[in-house]
Order: C-alpha cells, then sequence, then structure tokens
C-alpha cells in the first residue's frame, strides 16, 4: 500500500485482524471520523488475501457518493490486490471473476436471485443497516466466513451483545483520537430559535415529521444564529485585536461565512431547507444542497456531484437534510450548524465529528447546536452527555437505551460561592446542578480523564444523567408547585396567566417534561392540548 498505517491504527489493525481469524463472530471496528477505519480496512483486506486468499465484498452505505469514496480510498492506497467497483449498469459476474475486491451498495445487489460466493464481507456504517432485512438477506446467500463492521456508533452492536454476545468489538474513542493527533477538537456553541418547540412536541429524541415551522420562523433563527457566530468568532479571537475588531463589524453573513470558511447546516426537514436556501439565497451567497430521503430500509440516492461541488469549487455553505452527511470525508470542513433539533446523543455525535477531522492549515473547527429558548439548559446538559461520549465510559457501554441511567458528571457550587436560593412560588429550592460543559473551551479536551474516580476537581459531582437532569429541574418540587396551584385555583391556566403569577418556571418545567406531570394521579387527561385553559386537575 501506498501509506503505512500509524501507530495507533497499528494497535487496532492487529486487534481487529487476531479476532477476525480466531472467532466466527462478526467483528466491529468502533471509531469516531478521522479514524482512518476506511483506510485500517484496506490494509486488513491485503493482508487476509495475502495470507488467505479469497473473495472480499465490500457494502458502503447506499449512496453513491460513498461507494465512490471507498473505491476512491483503493486507488489512492494501491493495495495489492485487484478490486472493481459494482453499479448497476455492470455484469457482477463479469467482474467477480477478474477482481479480489468487489465494492458496491447493498441496492445494486439485492435484488440478483443467485449472488456468488464471498469468504469476507466489509460493511461500511454498519450501524445504520447492518441489520436491515436486505442487507441480511445478502448475508445469508454470500455466507462469508469472516466479517468486518466498520462503524462510528457501536451502540447498535453493544445493543445486540446484551441479548445475546454476537459480536466482538474494538473500540477507539474520539478522546484518543484527539490524544493521538489524528483529529482536531470542536467548541460547540448553542444559539437559540424562536421555534416553538417543547417537550410535548418530540417523540422520543426526534421532532416529528408533522412538526413544522414557518419560512419567516426559519428566517428570523437565523438572523439570530448571525448574533451567535460573531460573538463566538469574537470571543475565540479575544488575544488578537485585529481579528476581533473585523468580526465585530460583521453585520450579515457573507463576510461571517468568509470568515467562517467552508460550513455545513444540517436541517431538519426538506421543507425547513428550502426556507434556509431561499434565505442565503436572497443573501446572494453561494450554496449547495444535498438530500437524502428514506425508502423502506434504503436511503434514496443524492447526486455526488453536489458534494464534489462544495468540496472543489469556492462555495462557503452545503444545506443538508437527512442522511446527506452520512461519512461525508472533508478535512477542509470547518463548522457544522445543527438545526435539527434533535436529542439523539449518536445522531449529534456523528454529525459534529463530521467537523472534527484536521483542517490542512490547522484551522479551528466549531459546532453549532440551534436549540428553542425554552429548552436551552437541558441542551446545556445534553452537551455535556456528547461529550462524555467522546470517552471509554459512556462510548464503550452506550446502548442506545441507557443514556439516562449511564454516570454523568455535574459541577456545583465552590466553598466561596454563596447559594442563590430563589423563590419560585411555594418554597425554597436547592441550588442548581450546573453543567460541567463550558462554550468557551473545545468540547472534546474537557472531558479528558473525567471518570468517577478520577475527578478530583472539588466542584465536580457524579450521578446519572436521568437523575441530573431530573433534579435539575427539580421535577418533585415542581410537581408538588402544580397540585399546588390547581388546589388554589381549580385548574392550570394558560402560560401567559401564569408567568403574569410568577409561575414562570412551572411553565418552562411542564413544557420540558410533559410526560411527568401528565401522569400526575390527580390528572384528568394527558396534557396534550397547547390550549391549557382546557387542561384540569380534580383535588382527588
Amino acid at each position: 500500500m501506498k501509506n503505512n498505517p500509524r501507530t495507533y491504527q497499528v494497535s487496532l489493525i492487529e486487534a481487529a485482524y487476531r479476532l477476525l481469524l480466531d472467532e466466527s463472530k462478526p467483528i466491529v471496528l468502533a471509531s469516531g471520523c478521522g479514524a482512518g477505519k476506511t483506510f485500517m480496512s484496506i490494509y486488513i483486506i491485503e493482508r487476509y488475501l495475502k495470507e488467505h486468499h479469497g473473495k472480499v465484498l465490500v457494502l458502503t452505505h447506499g449512496r453513491r457518493e460513498l461507494r465512490g469514496q471507498y473505491h476512491d480510498d483503493l486507488v489512492e492506497q494501491a493495495p495489492n490486490f485487484k478490486f472493481a467497483e459494482i453499479t448497476p449498469r455492470v455484469d457482477l459476474m463479469t467482474k467477480y471473476r477478474n477482481n479480489d475486491v468487489i465494492v458496491t451498495i447493498p441496492q445494486t445487489i439485492n435484488k440478483i436471485q443467485q449472488l456468488p460466493h464471498f469468504d469476507f464481507l466489509v460493511v461500511d456504517e454498519a450501524h445504520h443497516y447492518y441489520q436491515a432485512k436486505f442487507v441480511s438477506r445478502i448475508t445469508e446467500q454470500i455466507k462469508p466466513k469472516h466479517q468486518l463492521l466498520l462503524t462510528g456508533s457501536p451502540s447498535p452492536f453493544i445493543y445486540a451483545n446484551k441479548l445475546s454476545e454476537q459480536f466482538n468489538i474494538v473500540f477507539f474513542t474520539m478522546g484518543q483520537l484527539l490524544r493521538a493527533k489524528a483529529i482536531s477538537d470542536v467548541v460547540v456553541e448553542l444559539a437559540t430559535t424562536t421555534y416553538p418547540v417543547n417537550g410535548f412536541d418530540y417523540e422520543g429524541d426526534e421532532l416529528p415529521r408533522s412538526f413544522e415551522v414557518s419560512e419567516k420562523e426559519t428566517h428570523a433563527t437565523l438572523d439570530r444564529l448571525l448574533f451567535s457566530v460573531v460573538n463566538k468568532l469574537k470571543s475565540l479571537s479575544r488575544t488578537n485585536p485585529v481579528a476581533y475588531r473585523y468580526a465585530s463589524l460583521f453585520l450579515d453573513w457573507v463576510p461571517a461565512l468568509g470568515s467562517l470558511k467552508k460550513t455545513m447546516i444540517a436541517c431538519r426537514s426538506i421543507k425547513e431547507s428550502i426556507a434556509v436556501e431561499k434565505y442565503f439565497k436572497q443573501k446572494g451567497i453561494k450554496y449547495v444542497r444535498s438530500v437524502s430521503q428514506k425508502r423502506g430500509d434504503a436511503d434514496l440516492d443524492i447526486d455526488p456531484r453536489v458534494l464534489k461541488e462544495f468540496k472543489t469549487n469556492d462555495i462557503p455553505l452545503l444545506i443538508v437534510v437527512g442522511r446527506g452527511i452520512l461519512g461525508f470525508n472533508m478535512p477542509e470542513l470547518v463548522n457544522v450548524i445543527d438545526m435539527t433539533g434533535s436529542r439523539n446523543l449518536n445522531r449529534c455525535t456523528q454529525l459534529m465529528s463530521r467537523v472534527s477531522r484536521n483542517h490542512p492549515e490547522g484551522v479551528g473547527k466549531l459546532y453549532f447546536k440551534v436549540v428553542s429558548e425554552q429548552m436551552r439548559d437541558y441542551f446545556c446538559h445534553f452537551i455535556a452527555a456528547m461529550g462524555s461520549m467522546m470517552h471509554e465510559l459512556w462510548y464503550k457501554n452506550f446502548d442506545g437505551f441507557n443514556g439516562m441511567d449511564l454516570p454523568f458528571p455535574f459541577k456545583v457550587r465552590s466553598s466561596e460561592e454563596r447559594d442563590d436560593f430563589q423563590y419560585t412560588g411555594y418554597r425554597r429550592h436547592k441550588p442548581k446542578k450546573l453543567p460541567v460543559w463550558s462554550s468557551d473551551l473545545p468540547l472534546i479536551a474537557q472531558f479528558e480523564e473525567l471518570t468517577p474516580t478520577n475527578s478530583d476537581l472539588s466542584t465536580i459531582r457524579w450521578s446519572t444523567f436521568g437523575q441530573i437532569v431530573s433534579q435539575r429541574f427539580e421535577l418533585q418540587d415542581y410537581v408538588e408547585q402544580a397540585e399546588q396551584y390547581v388546589k388554589e385555583h381549580g385548574m392550570l391556566h394558560s402560560p401567559d396567566i401564569m408567568e403574569r403569577r410568577g409561575f414562570g418556571n412551572l411553565v418552562k418545567t411542564i413544557k420540558l417534561f410533559p410526560e411527568t406531570f401528565a401522569q400526575l394521579p390527580k390528572a384528568k387527561s394527558q396534557w396534550e392540548k397547547k390550549d391549557w385553559k382546557s387542561v384540569q386537575l380534580s383535588e382527588g
């Protein structure tokens, strides 16, 4: 091969290859963006073919861009084996006979009635579709003796191992990659929007498709986002007076994007992306848009020319929807603006990691998470959970469902500071549990070596994410407040009325955690209506 593996890659390759030969279970190579998973898989394939011969099938995610990306990496590395890329217009059997390795997407070969045998299967972005029916069908047909699964989000395989030991997993965290200088750290910033989003609106970790915001609201959000961007640029340039003054002059997106360099905006829906597109078109800013939609188990393809145009031309902005960013490899990408509203840890850490690759010129990286004003406090702790995912304690144990139960750090006030007790209606509350995360520092480094057994800072305490969120918003106290309010007033009035009566914190908490208040024994309804005048609780 053209390049030799780095020191940490040698260790990962040896561990994966040893398990590959010693065990019949599929091997999962789990590490974040920038680890070089594709390079390591090519190295393993070359070694395997040298020692064992046979045929190898590489399945990339269901997009031409990723299939072509893997093939391009093969061309660049020039390994000592023959390989070919399979498209719907190419005869599979001809390529199979004349090559050692076949690279394709599952949709290309899924409907072939009789697939040839492959000894070794490599699956890229495996967390998204390895367990899908159409991939299982391929695996059952080709009956590979060995399987290597590449992923940045190992949680589906961790969960599967809890049911039965199905996979051997080799981990390498983002924190380890940072120590190896394989990636850059990322500064994270929360930017607020007036989108009317609260706990009522979520279905699990995502906003439902039915949730919509107007074009006017999207444009207002982008206007507010500009101020967050300018403030962050000023904050980062405090030691450079010239840069600071320059950032202070930004009154529009044109100079801001000129300073930000290559920027990706991730949208929640196609409708929102169209509104974003219209906004920047009116500003005279060059952009391209990449959309990926679902159809059954598969993703509809996108035009790879879109991403190529963004990479190679003088275009500062890429607008993406869905999985349009999956496997996106571009070290020159400097910023990600996340407008998805997601509170899914896997999705958000994957999105943030797209900007963690080392820039050729050493430029710093930024990730902006756009959240509603009502949920800002929640997302301050959520960002801390993202930081926890960068290190072993969470990365090796998070199974996609147990995030609320994993050890989680929080900060308390130092003994020199006076506790700030706040009267909110009926009783005094305990001091708040403060987020560990700080927007002034790169995220990964903040959580370096921060574990329950190695956190000697006097202001750091440990609990679980679920308990911290619950205690942070003091739910039991607010439940008692709600019961007391209903006892005195006969019902919960509209948010405006309650806020005027001094119950603003109670209103925010109910919107964040409606499921908690909906389960009150005295509740007559499930609190689904947004007009709270119609929601009443009996006095029992």
